[in-house]
């Protein structure tokens, strides 16, 4: 039976003993986090003005070297953020750095369904839409590829009708939890979408065991 709160997207290290994460390392060198956690690396689009492609696909390459580091992420869209076709220009670049080396990735988009969809319509790796507050039609419209996953943290405490619509309809082989940077312990989430799915914690938990383990090829 699964002990284990699988976390799959945070900006924090383990808050529970029995808690496995995938921390959020932009591109921060891999050598200044503790080894024991999962990393994403990569560039989140509101970063995209302060560096240079080169600069980007360098800290890139050097920090997929490192085993820790299980997904490229969070990377994507935001039409809220500035300077728009450069951030589709740098997703674009991730995605195909993504696919050449086979990583899964983690997604950030925000009215950018369209733009999002454009780039991964030829990505054949898992991809996490983080952070997902949406109706599950948007999830079917970028399930291009047959191995697309909602995440969904801390909104599911007090969801709006779509999310608490999506959350019921979702197959729970296509879904993920996660803290981001919330104040909320990842178990609150588990117990929370638990009651949601009117299923007990321990049977999300072995859902939640088997698709981290699937998709991030581990073991732990």
């Amino acid at each position: 039976m699964n002990h284990k709160y699988y976390n799959v997207h945070t900006h924090k290290k383990p808050q529970i003993n029995n808690e496995v994460c995938i921390r959020n390392a932009y591109l921060t060198p891999i050598e200044r986090f503790e080894p024991n956690y999962f990393l994403s690396t990569g560039l989140h689009p509101w970063h995209v003005a302060s560096i240079s492609a080169k600069e980007l696909m360098s800290r890139l390459e050097k920090n997929c070297n490192n085993k820790q580091v299980k997904a490229i992420g969070e990377i994507g869209l935001d039409k809220f953020a500035t300077d728009y076709e450069r951030q589709k220009s740098y997703f674009d670049m991730q995605i195909n750095f993504a696919a050449q080396r086979h990583y899964p990735v983690i997604l950030h988009q925000v009215k950018s369904v369209e733009g999002v969809g454009s780039v991964i319509k030829d990505f054949h790796e898992p991809i996490i839409l983080h952070g997902f507050n949406g109706h599950v039609s948007v999830w079917e419209q970028l399930n291009r590829n047959g191995k697309t996953y909602i995440s969904v943290g801390s909104n599911c405490l007090n969801p709006s009708a779509k999310l608490l619509q999506t959350l019921k309809d979702i197959p729970l082989k296509n879904l993920f939890l996660e803290t981001d940077n919330a104040a909320v312990l990842v178990q609150t989430v588990y117990e929370k979408i638990a009651g949601i799915r009117e299923i007990e914690t321990s049977k999300l938990m072995e859902e939640m065991a088997t698709n981290f383990k699937s998709v991030f090829k581990t073991n732990i």
